[in-house]
C-alpha cells in the first residue's frame, strides 16, 4: 500500500514564519523595544501594527525639545536622543 507524503505548512525547516513586529528587551536598560523582521526597523515606541498610537509630528522642535544625533556602534546607524528625557529613536524628529 503506497502512502502519500504530506507537505507541511510550517516551511522547510519545520518553523513557522516570524511575525512582522517582535517585542524585545534592551539588556542594558530593561526597556522594551520593537523590531520589524521584514524591514529590520527598530523602534522604542509601539508600532501601529501592534496597537500603538501614530508617532507625533515634528512639532517637538517648535516646543524647544532638543535632540542629539548619535551613532550605534554595533550597527553604524544614526539615532536621536531627546536630551530632556533620554528617550531614543531611530528616526529624526
Amino acid at each position: 500500500m503506497a502512502t502519500a507524503k504530506r507537505k507541511s505548512k510550517m516551511g522547510k525547516a519545520g518553523k513557522t514564519a516570524k511575525p512582522e513586529w517582535q517585542t524585545k528587551t534592551d539588556p542594558k536598560t530593561g526597556n522594551e523595544f520593537y523590531f520589524n523582521n521584514l524591514t529590520k526597523q527598530v523602534s522604542w515606541t509601539r508600532p501601529a501594527a501592534l496597537g500603538g498610537v501614530a508617532a507625533p509630528q515634528p512639532a517637538a522642535a517648535a516646543e524647544g525639545v532638543q535632540f542629539e544625533e548619535k551613532v550605534d556602534p554595533s550597527s553604524g546607524q544614526t539615532y536621536c536622543v531627546n536630551t530632556a528625557t533620554g528617550e531614543c529613536q531611530w528616526t529624526a524628529p
